[in-house]
């Protein structure tokens, strides 16, 4: 059989964002799309432990470079820790000693991906420590609720030997009793009812490990009993077999002792050829051929969309009436503070009202000059709302809402970068220097000449 000519998709491999939690890969993102390339692979998926943070950066690689790379096929998937809730909760409680599965997550289309985001989101919400180590669990019966509005746009497998299914497997070869059967019957049957048959595939590995051998052993038999497809995968955190000792040098950097010469000696890129120092040539050919299927299921996702502007938490409030803030001045000289106070938008009246609200606990003076100043700024925002036909205000009110947040947490610096130059920044409290005092010119922020500019690399 001509594997070189075959080939298969790597569905299973990371990148130097896995590193969020601790030290894991050295692969950057774009020498894993030309390794993989190079090795003859037809495609990669990139599934870091739980972020999504290579993806883009990726697709804009292989989007730049379409005709390098042909019909090579990009995958986006995200590399959760499955849980069961109670059980979690319960070990932590009594501080004994709790596993957090893998488990591999691939988008089909951009649906799926959608999907990915809530489910990586609501992992990070769910993160805490526990014994020294930072934990982002994704507990199974929020995965099972979530995945109700997607089944059919997401593709799962049973992930490395830190999977629940290859430990259940290692845990019946070397007790068959029907306690340990029924455990892999309930996880198999519940994630094929979770994913559909069609989208749950089992997961080989190549290892000389013994422990490996034994998980790829059962997963074929097994996989007979229960109709689920095989794939191959390699679980790439480096590209090659010569840099091994470089990763290992990377994971003990931060930790002397650890162990990694076990477990990370066959984590690369593999050609089709190098597996089959570890697997039969028909059994070869099935899982490539499992792998095409996994890839032909991949529609196009993209991640090009106009620019989106954050919605604001807002609590309820009452609207500002100018003559009640200060009935001496003559509002009619600032005819866009006049048009915040009375907009129909729930964000522009609260983005005012801050103002104003600010401009009184900062013991601002209600002159010409500060709400001259107020209004030229207003006519910015408006300016750049009209341009994107979404109220600009409530990208400042995101923005006071973080630094808040921020505040209760740790410090905050008085500024960064030319957020300092507008005036109602300060009211708000998202920086703390006063642009008028120190004679900052809101331009040098934002204005109307470039209103396409969004201000987040200013911020």
């Amino acid at each position: 059989m001509d594997l070189e000519k075959y080939s298969y998709m790597s569905l299973h491999a990371h990148t130097d964002r896995s590193n969020f939690r601790l030290k894991d890969a050295i692969n950057k993102p774009a020498d894993l799309l030309e390794t993989s390339l190079e090795k003859g692979l037809k495609g990669v998926a990139i599934t870091d432990h739980e972020t999504l943070a290579a993806h883009v950066e990726a697709y804009r690689y292989l989007n730049k470079n379409k005709e390098h790379f042909g019909d090579f096929k990009l995958g986006f998937g995200n590399e959760i820790y499955l849980v069961d809730r109670k059980d979690t909760v319960t070990k932590e409680e009594k501080n004994e000693k709790v596993k957090y599965f893998h488990f591999i997550l691939l988008a089909k289309n951009q649906h799926g991906y959608d999907f990915l985001r809530k489910q990586s989101t609501k992992a990070w919400e769910n993160s805490h420590f526990y014994r020294g180590m930072e934990c982002v669990p994704t507990y199974k019966d929020e995965l099972i609720r979530l995945m109700k509005s997607y089944k059919g746009d997401i593709m799962a497998s049973t992930s490395c030997i830190g999977g629940e299914l290859p430990q259940l497997l290692l845990k019946y070869d070397k007790d068959q009793s029907l306690e340990n059967k029924m455990a892999i019957h309930e996880f198999i049957t519940t994630m094929q009812d979770v994913f559909g048959k069609d989208d749950f595939y089992f997961e080989l590995q190549p290892s000389a490990g013994e422990e490996q051998k034994i998980v790829n052993k059962w997963l074929v038999k097994v996989a007979k009993a229960y109709n689920v497809k095989l794939i191959i995968t390699t679980d790439a955190h480096y590209l090659s077999k010569e840099q091994k000792q470089a990763h290992k040098i990377f994971l003990q950097s931060q930790q002397g002792d650890r162990e990694v010469d076990s477990f990370y000696a066959t984590t690369y890129l593999f050609t089709p050829a190098e597996l089959r120092d570890y697997f039969e040539d028909d059994l070869l050919k099935v899982m490539f051929k499992n792998t095409h299927e996994i890839m032909d299921k991949m529609e196009p996702i993209s991640f090009e969309h106009e620019t989106i502007i954050p919605e604001a938490h807002m609590p309820e409030f009452e609207p500002i009436d100018l003559k009640n803030v200060n009935a001496q001045v003559d509002w009619s000289k600032y005819p866009d503070i006049n048009e915040y106070a009375d907009s129909e938008n729930k964000y522009d009246l609260y983005y005012i009202k801050l103002i104003m609200e600010g401009m009184i606990e900062k013991n601002q003076e209600f002159n010409h000059e500060n709400l001259d100043r107020i209004n030229t700024e207003l006519h910015v925002v408006k300016a750049i709302s009209n341009h994107f036909k979404q109220p600009m205000s409530s990208y400042f009110l995101a923005d006071k809402e973080f630094v808040d947040i921020m505040w209760e947490v740790s410090l905050v610096g008085v500024s960064r970068g030319s957020a300092s130059c507008f005036y109602t920044n300060y009211l708000l409290d998202i920086v703390q220097i006063n642009a008028i005092e120190y004679n900052l010119p809101y331009w040098r922020f934002l204005n109307v000449e470039r209103v396409s500019n969004m201000p987040d690399k200013r911020m």
